[in-house]
């Protein structure tokens, strides 16, 4: 019995991989037709549409959505406007509110059919307003008379969803409306730079004065309007990173605009990026009308705080590279300064910077100075050390200083290590370092050499952001251990070639 009971089993379970597959992917027919299109608002319910009684119309976009498992096919639909006797029914006679529909002359819907193609995901419909027939209406009405322009979404051939079918468009209209100028705006910030002033444009329609004031939108407001319905991880800003107005900005009669200075502190800003590279930081702020005569429209404002971004490319042509002074090498040796800039990190010979001479005297940290020959703008600057004399680590500084060290022939054949480590060379190595230490060098960055090969190291974007230019390095070079010498066989420089995407020379 068992047995016969398993076969049927197994008979089932063919029967509908051979069903599956006769489906051949095609699941939609699974699904009733129904849900293969379906329609609604994106913004539902009760949404106060502000106008100035001085704009002559007023737009507003109403968007409609197409989702459902067969996005690719075309939606048809239309927009109608529910009638006075609908809205008493629906909302007036329920809630006791006292919503009046707009009368034809009062509105204009653009498109009250709506089409959307199978590549598109949705139709944006502009609801044309008239708000000096509205403010007159509103003024023959009475008090608590509400004007309103209902608008629901059906369609005759796809499913329209019905807890998104509807909108009530709540008509405010004000003898001044003031708002920003922009609804977002990215800032691209200079790391470098202590403070940065941003002008804030803010608009009034309206022939009235009045007072605004700007205030920040909290953590949990933001998270709450644009964070999660985003999906992007915006933070407001710490209180020391900004500084908005601290008093009220005041617009009189036949003000139309003003601006609004708002201070950043865009180095405190970058701190705290580089300890969260996961968050966007940002300083939303609402605007507030302080006068009962105003109201507020795109009221609020998101400054985005970016900064700015930089491609490399590494620099092949050394040509012109030279060093210009530095600690002795010993060409006779097989170690030139011009192998550091030969391009071939496989055969013996590099620069050999002492630390030691053969009398037990201490010359420090081997250095040179690079002189590139033109200036650049450099983005990281590497080395390719190896073997028993490997470097422990370097340590890069730039200048835009002119170097101008005057060494003579026999300075040079000196240093070239033609003459040993006698008292000449002393002498001369301290009359570098004397000289060196006027320069006014900028530590850019530092690498470690755990191992063979060639190591980078990435100036940061804060002094990117400085954006110098500069001809010289200085490479001071760490040994390993006590190591009483160490080599480098190879110097390399990356330039900056864009910034922000726009190439630069």
């Amino acid at each position: 019995m068992k047995k016969y009971i398993l076969n049927i089993c197994l008979l089932g379970c063919l029967g509908l991989l051979i069903s599956c597959n006769d489906l051949d992917g095609k699941y939609d027919e699974l699904v009733p037709d129904e849900y293969h299109k379906i329609l609604s608002i994106k913004e539902t319910g009760s949404q106060e549409v502000i106008m100035s009684v001085e704009e002559e119309v007023y737009e507003y976009q109403l968007t409609v959505i197409k989702g459902g498992l067969r996005k690719d096919l075309e939606a048809n639909a239309s927009l109608e406007v529910l009638t006075q006797n609908e809205v008493d029914v629906e909302y007036n006679d329920k809630q006791g509110t006292n919503y009046q529909v707009l009368s034809k002359d009062m509105y204009m819907i653009v498109d009250e059919s709506v089409s959307i193609s199978g590549d598109e995901t949705g139709k944006t419909i502009n609801v044309t307003f008239k708000p000096k027939k509205i403010y007159g209406a509103v003024k023959e009405g009475g008090d608590g008379v509400e004007y309103v322009l209902p608008v629901r979404l059906v369609s005759a051939s796809d499913s329209v969803n019905a807890d998104k079918n509807r909108v009530l468009l709540r008509c405010n209209v004000s003898p001044v409306v003031v708002s920003f100028g922009e609804s977002r705006e990215q800032l691209i910030l200079n790391s470098a730079e202590i403070s940065h002033i941003v002008p804030v444009s803010i608009v009034k329609k309206g022939a009235l004065a009045t007072d605004v004031q700007l205030e920040l939108i909290s953590q949990s407001d933001l998270d709450e309007k644009y964070s999660i319905p985003e999906g992007i991880a915006y933070k407001v800003l710490e209180s020391d990173m900004y500084e908005l107005p601290n008093k009220l900005i005041s617009m009189g009669a036949s003000a139309t605009n003003v601006v609004a200075n708002i201070t950043f502190y865009p180095d405190k800003i970058y701190e705290a990026k580089k300890n969260n590279s996961g968050v966007i930081y940002v300083l939303p702020v609402r605007l507030l009308a302080l006068s009962e005569t105003a109201n507020t429209d795109k009221d609020e404002m998101l400054l985005i705080c970016g900064f700015h971004t930089y491609t490399n490319t590494e620099v092949t042509d050394k040509s012109k590279w030279k060093v210009a002074y530095g600690t002795l090498t010993y060409e006779p040796w097989g170690h030139a300064y011009s192998y550091l800039f030969d391009s071939n990190t496989s055969n013996n010979f590099g620069w050999m910077g002492y630390v030691n001479d053969s009398h037990g005297g201490n010359y420090g940290n081997p250095y040179i100075v690079i002189d590139l020959g033109d200036p650049y703008f450099i983005a990281q600057l590497g080395v390719f050390s190896k073997w028993d004399v490997r470097a422990g680590g370097v340590n890069f500084y730039i200048t835009t200083d002119d170097i101008n060290v005057s060494l003579s022939d026999n300075d040079w054949n000196i240093l070239s290590g033609y003459q040993g480590e006698g008292d000449e060379y002393r002498g001369l190595h301290n009359r570098l370092k004397e000289y060196d230490a006027t320069v006014n060098w900028i530590k850019v960055a530092s690498i470690n050499i755990p191992e063979d090969g060639l190591y980078w190291g990435e100036i940061p974007n804060d002094m990117l952001d400085n954006q110098l230019r500069t001809q010289y390095v200085k490479m001071e070079v760490i040994p390993s251990g006590n190591a009483d010498r160490t080599a480098i066989w190879e110097f390399s420089m990356k330039k900056v070639t864009s910034v922000d995407g726009q190439p630069i020379d």
